[in-house]
């Protein structure tokens, strides 16, 4: 079990303590302190300047285009372009006219379950349901020893933080199968990169992916997408089932980049563009995508695993683009992740992860309803407490809250019980429905291809 003080989760650089472990992890004090939501985006947002001039550069003619593709014939000369392509999407999701590969947004679709499987579901013990919602960041050398935890809390999915010292040995595919009555969704943060270039790709081993931004720049859509489908079928093979990536974040070239070299450029056309070659490799290798960090970190005043951070007003980044490449990719069967920014205008003062309004802006607005949907690491700085916010994130709509490391004085097992307890009070006191659990369950079961009938008969 991955334990540490938050640190970085995409490039994690926190100390990782093998083992599961009943002792509470005695790290440095840490960011998990408090819990009011006073203390999200700490970090003001500063007006850039140069807008209207990079914006009629680039970002309008990608939102013409896209309006265009999507049927939008009255596209406005002006920053609302955007914006009005996305009050369009509500009627054009069911087409996927925006979509760039309607045979996944067509399994995505299958997320929304049949009756049988509906009745199934609502059958599934409330303990199964709520563990299968949470993802909890491993360690390699320990997933023999965790598969005990694992099972005992019915949890759904694992982040691979460090891979085994052979990636091919095995014990990936059997820590799946193992670690419960339902196999365990495997994750993985693959965006490409060396990790000395500011790179995330934990299997390096088994290959290696451009930076995004040297993609960017020096290859067509066309050889990342064969280059991310070579790479999966290696990871698919190692029992990987789901990766975190591509980063749909569109760079603000008027301030520091939040996420040096992990996005793919400052045109939003270019960013979706290159996301949809990414998600359709990863496809063709048999794994789920994740677009992340939406609604997109790129104007960002700091990177939320090391600081609390806030983004441009939501009309600044529907003007900006930074939409683009989630309208693009509404219906491609790609996950989502959704970050801890706090978005004015949109999440009030809450992380986009905690936020109501974010979550409907994806599912309904954007055309994510059938999506996988999960948090970015509530262990990261610009989470006080992760406990309440998992909560928090489930009942606001998102599917599976991600944990990779202990607050400060507590072991895993101590927070993810924690959790589960939180959840089960949301349950009861109908903050968080069942009807939102279970339709949560049915996204979760979905991804891993599991028929919740089968659950029951076990």
């Amino acid at each position: 079990m991955a334990h540490g003080t938050g640190g970085d989760y995409d490039g994690y650089d926190g100390p990782l303590v093998p083992g599961m472990g009943a002792e509470p992890y005695q790290g440095q004090p840490g960011p998990h302190a408090d819990s009011g939501w006073e203390d999200y985006g700490s970090e003001p947002y500063r007006p850039r300047p140069h807008r209207s001039l990079w914006f009629l550069g680039g970002a309008f003619s990608a939102v013409v285009a896209l309006g265009l593709a999507a049927g939008v014939d009255e596209i406005a000369e002006s920053g609302h372009a955007v914006h009005a392509v996305v009050n369009k999407l509500d009627g054009l999701a069911h087409h996927g006219a925006a979509g760039t590969n309607q045979a996944a947004g067509n399994k995505s679709a299958e997320a929304s379950a049949s009756p049988a499987a509906a009745s199934c579901i609502a059958a599934l013990p409330l303990d199964m349901k709520l563990g299968q919602t949470l993802v909890i960041g491993v360690l390699g050398p320990d997933l023999a020893a965790d598969e005990s935890f694992f099972a005992g809390r019915n949890i759904g999915g694992a982040v691979i933080m460090t891979p085994p010292a052979n990636p091919e040995d095995g014990s990936i595919n059997q820590f799946k199968t193992h670690a419960g009555r339902v196999r365990v969704l495997i994750g993985s943060d693959e965006e490409g990169g060396a990790s000395n270039a500011g790179g995330v790709q934990r299997f390096r081993s088994l290959g290696s992916l451009p930076l995004a931004e040297t993609a960017g720049k020096t290859m067509a859509p066309d050889q990342l997408k064969a280059e991310v489908a070579d790479y999966g079928k290696k990871l698919k093979q190692i029992g990987i089932d789901e990766v975190y990536g591509p980063v749909a974040d569109v760079i603000d070239p008027a301030i520091p980049n939040p996420l040096p070299g992990r996005m793919y450029s400052s045109v939003p056309k270019t960013v979706a563009d290159f996301d949809a070659a990414a998600v359709e490799g990863w496809q063709a290798a048999g794994i789920l995508p994740t677009l992340k960090h939406f609604p997109g970190l790129g104007t960002a005043s700091g990177n939320t695993d090391k600081v609390p951070a806030t983004t441009a007003p939501l009309a600044e980044l529907e003007s900006l683009g930074n939409l683009v490449p989630y309208a693009q990719l509404h219906a491609s069967g790609a996950a989502v992740m959704v970050g801890s920014q706090v978005v004015p205008g949109l999440t009030g003062s809450r992380p986009a992860n905690q936020s109501p309004e974010a979550l409907d802006l994806l599912r309904n607005k954007l055309g994510f309803q059938n999506a996988l949907v999960v948090t970015d690491s509530l262990s990261a700085a610009a989470i006080p407490d992760p406990v309440a916010a998992a909560v928090n994130a489930e009942e606001a709509g998102v599917d599976m809250a991600m944990i990779v490391s202990p607050a400060p004085g507590q072991s895993m097992g101590q927070e993810v019980d924690a959790v589960i307890g939180g959840l089960k009070n949301a349950v009861a006191t109908g903050h968080l429905t069942v009807d939102k659990l279970n339709a949560s369950a049915g996204r979760i079961l979905a991804a891993k291809h599991v028929d919740p009938c089968t659950i029951l008969k076990k």
